[in-house]
């Protein structure tokens, strides 16, 4: 489901097949054309592209509240991939985690400067350079896909998360459950700090200790996630791929 200013959208679709440990970034690809959805799902996120929350999401709780709704559905690409760390923010998470899934529409980098209080989290950096949290460049395009966790986002849990997300709209993806098991393409948000802004920099590197954490998170779905941030997961510049770290 996908909310922008009173507009709520609905889309499911059938056939989705797991994806495979090998080849894998051609396989997401043609994943939707094996499904039979990658026009529609392309037309979709066209139609959609206009329907971002800017920060800090104003009159999101009211315009829930006024359709009966409570909860919104998130897709974190990054450290709320880690059940832990989630946790520290969101009430209720699931011990075994949110449910993983694939999302289509936006291209996964480290581009965005850390804040002061992310910094009292993680630890002080120890190279001016190595400050980068990751981000999305959003595409709307099919080409670029990501892994992450299907969030039910509560009504309840969006103060901390400004507080926690400082500075990142609310853009819509498309997202397939990541096992195959439920065959439907669903409409939710990923975080995107926007291009052009200050919390954005093109000169800057993953910070260790929250990549650490983000590689715990996808490591702890299966050695496939895991191998699908390595190679969905760019560089500021949105071209170079990070490479596997130890």
């Amino acid at each position: 489901m996908l909310f922008n200013a009173g507009v709520f959208l609905d889309v499911s679709t059938s056939g989705a097949a797991r994806p495979e440990e090998t080849d894998m970034i051609e396989d997401w690809g043609s994943r939707l054309d094996r499904v039979g959805v990658r026009s529609s799902v392309t037309r979709l996120l066209a139609d959609v592209a206009a329907h971002q929350i800017a920060y800090p999401w104003e009159g999101l709780e009211g315009s829930l509240a006024k359709r009966g709704l409570s909860a919104i559905t998130l897709v974190g690409y990054g450290s709320l991939m880690n059940t832990e760390s989630a946790a520290k923010t969101l009430s209720g998470v699931p011990a075994e985690g949110y449910p993983p899934v694939i999302a289509w529409g936006a291209r996964r980098l480290f581009d965005y400067v850390m804040t002061p209080g992310a910094f009292v989290r993680y630890g002080q950096p120890t190279d001016e350079t190595e400050v980068a949290a990751l981000n999305v460049l959003w595409t709307g395009s099919c080409s670029d896909c990501l892994c992450g966790r299907a969030i039910t986002l509560e009504v309840s849990d969006l103060p901390a998360l400004r507080q926690r997300e400082q500075n990142y709209d609310l853009c819509p993806v498309a997202w397939m459950p990541w096992s195959g098991e439920n065959d439907s393409v669903s409409l939710g948000y990923v975080l995107r700090a926007p291009q052009g802004s200050e919390a954005v920099c093109k000169d800057i590197r993953p910070y260790p200790p929250y990549l650490k954490v983000c590689v715990e998170g996808a490591r702890s779905v299966d050695p496939p996630f895991e191998a699908c941030f390595w190679e969905t997961t760019y560089e500021a510049d949105g071209r170079r791929l990070i490479g596997k770290r130890p």
